[in-house]
């Protein structure tokens, strides 16, 4: 199971470390909803200058993309501070989530990988500025609830 296989709320802490070493701690919540055709995710962090980032994504899945996953998805945020929409790829094999991500038409990349288990998940990121290490993270989530939403897709 992963975070995909049902609609939920989640709470996550994570810890985001820069290119100095410089360490800063945040919170967040993420709340998946599963459609038979498509997940909304609507989440929100608090960003390096205490300002609450509301986010919400449009993941759908990829039918024949790759055959080495169980599932393919393509999925596209809200603009981030006016550097545009948050655009990727999402990976599901078994518990695990693998995402890559761009931002906006900016040089700014990386990607993500959040493992499942029960009703926790770890996660573990990097954000590259081109190929420049900008910043990276890790966290820790954990389900609040299950919601009614939808059949799930996994």
């Amino acid at each position: 199971m992963n975070i995909f296989s049902e609609s939920a709320d989640w709470t996550y802490t994570y810890e985001f470390v820069n290119q100095e070493g410089t360490s800063v701690g945040n919170m967040g919540e993420m709340y998946f909803r599963v459609f038979p055709e498509r997940i909304e995710l609507k989440w929100w962090f608090i960003d390096d200058y205490g300002d609450r980032i509301n986010l919400t994504d449009d993941i759908r899945r990829i039918d024949g993309y790759n055959y080495v996953y169980e599932s393919n998805y393509v999925y596209e945020s809200n603009d981030v501070a006016n550097i545009g929409a948050i655009k990727g790829l999402v990976h599901v094999d078994r518990n695990v989530l693998y995402r890559k991500l761009t931002m906006g038409d900016t040089p700014l990349n990386g990607f993500e990988i959040i493992v499942r288990k029960g009703d926790t998940a770890t996660i573990n990121g990097i954000m590259y500025y081109e190929n420049t290490m900008v910043k990276s993270w890790n966290g820790f989530m954990k389900k609040k609830n299950t919601r009614k939403a939808g059949t799930g897709l996994l």
